[in-house]
């Protein structure tokens, strides 16, 4: 006989954008999963929360947290309440599903992880693109070899906007690199498996309306030599490849659905030798000729599992936490590094 499944009871703090469309909607129809309360300063939100969960709604997450009878608390609010909210979570003795950016910087992020560990609390931060089939996709591709070791990342996400929501003020934690890069250097950073060690960056504000930063490069160095080259913008039409692997016997390019190589096999080439006397007919080059394929994978994975599986997995199953806080800091330290030039950005061009 199957064995019954014991729901985690689920508390939601913040309705808006990532609470109501990505939280609410990943758990609330999973039957190992059971919305008990939620808290939104909108009353519209709470009522709709009412009404379509049967659940228990609070106006102040305060109130939520001394009276709520749940299992693991998603911290969906506003990116300044974020760390200290969590915290008051823990202490009131919750598990945390955290959504990012995850703090103001490493020094907070370093006191939030600290309390999950003294508190003896588990501590989820949603860095779900690592779950993403894309994400699991190219890294299945580069520990395959099929392109040989892979030396250099690229990563190309833009479309022209002009945002002028509160995620646009550096007073809110706002801007491009805490709200969409995150996931991008967490995703690569995972591809690499190799600390980073090295990082520049470079950020300007060109079309939304705050004071963070809209158009972000970032150039990272592993230690294994391996390189990720970031353009994430939101102040360019251009149209790119999103994710290009160079290796050392192909590249890879990816357009988020499929992906086509362009490989040979580094056994079926003669080894090249230097000449070094007179260029043969004053030319360049030689008649070397590769022995080039071709061929188009479908973007998938072996590892179906999303975020909230493994939010099972581990609270239930005490299976291991495939995002962990001490991985989600060693994104957040390259982060700090990059963040650096933000503090002596130029002002909004055109004005």
């Amino acid at each position: 006989m199957p064995k019954a499944i014991k729901p985690i009871r689920v508390a939601i703090l913040g309705l808006g954008r990532a609470g109501w469309d990505i939280h609410v909607a990943a758990v609330r129809d999973d039957s190992r999963f059971k919305i008990m309360a939620v808290s939104d300063p909108l009353e519209k939100h709470c009522a709709q929360a009412e009404g379509e969960l049967g659940c228990e709604t609070f106006r102040d997450p305060h109130a939520l947290l001394e009276s709520a009878k749940a299992d693991l608390v998603v911290n969906a609010t506003p990116s300044p309440m974020h760390t200290p909210l969590s915290i008051d979570a823990m202490k009131a003795g919750f598990h945390v599903l955290l959504e990012k950016p995850v703090a103001r910087d490493l020094q907070e992020a370093r006191r939030l992880v600290r309390a999950a560990s003294t508190l003896k609390r588990k501590l989820f931060i949603h860095h779900n693109y690592r779950f993403q089939p894309v994400t699991r996709h190219l890294k299945e591709v580069k520990e395959s070899g099929i392109i040989g070791e892979v030396f250099e990342i690229h990563v190309r996400i833009s479309h022209f906007s002009r945002r002028n929501d509160w995620q646009t003020l550096k007073r809110n934690n706002g801007g491009l690199l805490n709200n969409h890069g995150t996931h991008y250097i967490d995703s690569v950073m995972d591809i690499m498996d190799s600390p980073v060690m090295n990082v520049w960056s470079d950020m300007k504000l060109i079309s939304d309306a705050g004071d963070a930063e809209d158009h972000v490069r970032v150039l990272l160095r592993a230690k294994s030599g391996c390189v990720a080259d970031f353009f994430l913008s939101t102040a360019s039409a251009a149209t790119m490849p999103m994710w290009t692997l160079f290796g050392t016997c192909g590249t890879a390019v990816c357009d988020g659905g499929e992906t086509k190589v362009q490989r040979f096999n580094p056994h079926k080439v003669k080894p090249q030798t230097v000449l070094t006397g007179a260029a043969t007919g004053r030319q360049y080059g030689n008649t070397d000729r590769l022995p080039w394929r071709k061929k188009t994978l479908k973007v998938s994975s072996r590892d179906k599992r999303t975020f909230y599986d493994n939010v099972y997995e581990v609270l239930r199953e005490r299976k291991p936490m495939v995002v962990t806080p001490e991985s989600v800091l060693d994104v957040l330290k390259v982060m700090d590094k990059a963040k650096s030039p933000i503090k002596n950005m130029r002002p909004q061009y055109g004005k």
